[in-house]
């Protein structure tokens, strides 16, 4: 892939990602929550207000970016995510390698909070995602999610086995 083909296909992935969080914008109110609770054990996300759980979104790790370093970190290389949450992101990786994309396939390197967002909208091209959220800014930097799975805490999870063929 030339510098060119790579900007292009950046490009189309952030205006896609723009899209994803649109829709899940507008379909299940993110944004308008006012608590957010991740569970690691679960992979999930859970949106809540005055105490109550509305929204569930099941994850994945994308990675990290770090304000004190200026660093992003792929989830895949952070020995403090389960490899479970970011197990899909070897699609990423493989693309990286096939195309000599080093920035999909080093572990880290130097960069700000907008090169977090770019490599999310790069990960949902590869694993179907149904949105993404970034933790709001703590004082160390943010934390890049995709959706796998996006519901209202009173809709039942629809299993792929569960769905018409």
């Amino acid at each position: 892939m030339t510098p060119q083909q790579y900007e292009e296909f950046l490009h189309d992935a952030v205006h896609e990602l723009n899209s994803l969080k649109d829709r899940s914008r507008s379909s299940f109110s993110l944004g308008l929550w006012e608590r957010w609770d991740y569970e690691e054990d679960r992979g999930a996300i859970t949106f809540s207000s005055n105490g109550i759980p509305k929204v569930i979104a099941e994850v994945l790790v994308v990675g990290t970016t770090s304000v004190i370093e200026g660093t992003w970190l792929w989830g895949w290389a952070n020995k403090s995510v389960p490899a479970k949450l970011t197990r899909a992101l070897s699609a990423v990786r493989a693309f990286g390698e096939a195309e000599q994309l080093p920035v999909l396939t080093e572990p880290n390197w130097p960069t700000d909070e907008y090169h977090g967002w770019e490599m999310t909208a790069i990960a949902a091209k590869f694993i179907e995602a149904k949105g993404e959220y970034r933790t709001p800014r703590s004082t160390g930097g943010h934390t890049y999610y995709l959706f796998t799975d996006l519901r209202f805490t009173d809709s039942p999870r629809i299993d792929s086995s569960d769905r018409p063929h």
